[in-house]
């Protein structure tokens, strides 16, 4: 199959793998593929992942393909603490948590970089579609509570003061009794202790 042939297929699917491309042709070989990239038709973000080459991703587009090329994961930390307006910086990559080890792709749509969280702490997010496109998003307090659990250097209020956390809109935008039902399932003494300094900022 020739690529004009499937090419809105793909552009619909925004990125996409070999395994997509054999769903629309069942007898596509991998060579064709090499063909399509050396001829600049479509783009390799990273292993087995590709994009069509007129993909320009924009605001939330970045999310989905953060979602897409290390799944199962979710936008959060940084990401998700400036996307709420909790922390003021727009950050220089896409942060996620994920069930898979801790990774980093340096990629032509920017950097993706992924945490790695136990199985039984993957919770606390909401699938958001953006043109068809879903992404998953950490909840305002799973997002802070992912950051204060990855951040065991966090030990006094100096840190959020550093971090410059915005206390009007974290004492708006946060649950305080979601953020105690998250705090039980993390079930850790040190991150306990990481949010009563967070509250101590807050309320100082």
């Amino acid at each position: 199959m020739k690529y004009i042939d499937i090419q809105n297929n793909l552009r619909s699917l925004g990125v996409f793998t070999l395994n997509d491309i054999r769903i629309l042709d069942s007898e596509f070989r991998e060579p064709t593929l090499n063909d399509w990239l050396n001829s600049g038709w479509i783009r390799r973000i990273r292993r087995f992942w590709y994009a069509d080459s007129s993909f320009n991703p924009q605001d939330y587009d970045y999310f989905f393909v953060a979602n897409k090329i290390y799944s199962p994961s979710y936008i959060s930390l940084e990401s998700a603490l400036s996307h709420y307006g909790f922390i003021p910086e727009t950050t220089m990559q896409i942060t996620s948590v994920s069930t898979r080890k801790t990774n980093i792709f340096d990629t032509q749509f920017g950097v993706f970089s992924y945490q790695s969280i136990k199985n039984d702490l993957y919770f606390g997010y909401e699938i958001f579609n953006n043109n068809n496109r879903p992404f998953t998003l950490a909840t305002p307090e799973k997002a802070t509570l992912d950051y204060l659990y990855l951040h065991s250097e966090i030990s006094d209020i100096k840190d959020f003061e550093g971090l410059r956390f915005n206390r009007e809109i974290i004492n708006s935008g946060i649950d305080r009794q979601k953020i105690n039902t998250y705090l039980n399932q993390f079930d850790n003494l040190e991150l306990n202790n990481r949010y009563n300094i967070l509250l101590e900022y807050l309320n100082a």
